[in-house]
């Protein structure tokens, strides 16, 4: 789930990315209004929302 500066450690992420030292941005679990916000002031667009689904959820 999202929480606590997930903007400090997208910004960290981007900057992995403009490296070389990672291949792909992917988040895990953020509802559609997050995704929209989160979108904004980045360059990267994640490549995956990985989201948890089973019966016990």
């Amino acid at each position: 789930m999202p929480y606590g500066n997930y903007y400090g450690s997208r910004r960290a992420m981007e900057e992995l990315y403009r490296m070389d030292k990672i291949h792909a941005i992917e988040v895990c679990n953020f509802l559609p209004d997050q995704l929209v916000d989160l979108l904004g002031p980045f360059n990267v667009i994640p490549a995956i929302n990985q989201i948890e689904l089973h019966l016990f959820y």
